[in-house]
């Protein structure tokens, strides 16, 4: 005979307690006892009781009276085991915002996943997800083997500004704006500011080729507006000498600066900048710094070989400077 002890947990009105015979037999007699808590059939293979902590002995018989087994049934009730998860604010939250998990109704707790959470054990916990996770709650009663599991999802907008550190460059110098930190997920819109000397001022990490100092600021946002975040980097630009390349080359698939020649240099007010051949023959000259020489001479693709340049400009600050040097045609 085969009589399962139950566990009851929470509050309840009623219960119930089974015995089976294995193999099945018919014509079997059955009586439960005591027959205090016995709402109804104590005279058959199912029992119904009011919920409490007890024992039953249930008595199985045939009718002629050779077969006659018993079983011990123990029914645990447990009618404050309730838990039930809450969390504030409820709803989701932004990036870097903390959420508080409070249990009620229950015993002892343990929290999963490990990941940015106050505690592992107790209630109420904290807990500040850069991403959308869930938690659960074991939650194991003090006065019984009940246990349960609860389960809350924090809706995390993922979006954190992150500037990148300040930067000191030389003029002409390019620099990619945006730190390691920048989270930016579904959903969240991101801008630059200002967009001057900026490639691209939706990107994460644009590239910036300042003239002068600035301080570039990024702002996100969700498409709501209820998380933003936004913050700042400032790239200081230095004038104090002239970049020039040692060589270039008309027909490379590169970029402008392998294609022409000239100085790197884009905030100096140029007063001359000028190319001489080997015989002496000037065959470039420009006062504009955004002007660079393609390798022709009046329309005519000037030979490989190495060229004379000479070069004076003032920079921002008011500092002149001179400087020459050689380059080579490559072709």
């Amino acid at each position: 005979m085969l009589a399962k002890d139950t566990l009851l947990c929470g509050p309840a009105t009623q219960a119930w307690l089974s015995a089976q015979v294995n193999p099945p037999v018919s014509g079997l007699t059955y009586q439960w006892s005591p027959s205090a808590g016995i709402l109804s059939g104590a005279n058959a293979p199912t029992v119904q009781l009011n919920p409490a902590s007890a024992t039953y002995v249930v008595t199985v018989s045939d009718t002629v009276g050779c077969f006659t087994r018993s079983d011990t049934v123990n029914m645990v009730y447990d009618p404050n085991f309730l838990p039930q998860l809450t969390a504030q604010p409820d709803g989701g939250i932004c990036t870097g915002d903390s959420v508080q998990l409070s249990i009620s109704g229950g015993g002892n707790m343990l929290w999963t996943p490990n990941y940015h959470i106050s505690s592992l054990q107790g209630s109420p916990v904290w807990v500040w997800p850069d991403t959308s996770v869930t938690y659960i709650a074991e939650v194991q009663s003090n006065l019984s083997d009940c246990k349960a599991s609860l389960p809350y999802t924090v809706n995390v907008t993922a979006l954190r500004a992150d500037a990148g550190p300040d930067y000191e460059i030389f003029d002409g110098e390019a620099v990619i704006l945006g730190g390691p930190d920048m989270l930016c997920g579904p959903g969240c819109q991101l801008q630059w500011y200002p967009n001057q000397y900026l490639f691209f001022n939706h990107l994460m990490n644009p590239k910036a080729v300042p003239h002068e100092t600035i301080t570039y600021w990024v702002m996100l946002s969700n498409s709501s507006g209820t998380c933003q975040d936004q913050d700042s980097v400032t790239i200081r630009v230095k004038c104090t000498d002239i970049y020039m390349p040692n060589a270039f080359n008309p027909q490379s698939a590169q970029s402008e600066y392998t294609r022409h020649f000239g100085p790197r240099n884009v905030s100096i007010d140029l007063n001359y900048f000028r190319i001489f051949n080997r015989w002496g023959d000037m065959v470039f000259s420009t006062n504009d710094v955004s002007y660079r020489w393609d390798g022709t001479f009046q329309g005519k693709p000037q030979p490989a070989g190495t060229y004379v340049w000479v070069l004076e400009g003032k920079c921002p600050n008011g500092e002149w400077i001179r400087k020459s040097g050689n380059v080579m045609l490559v072709r």
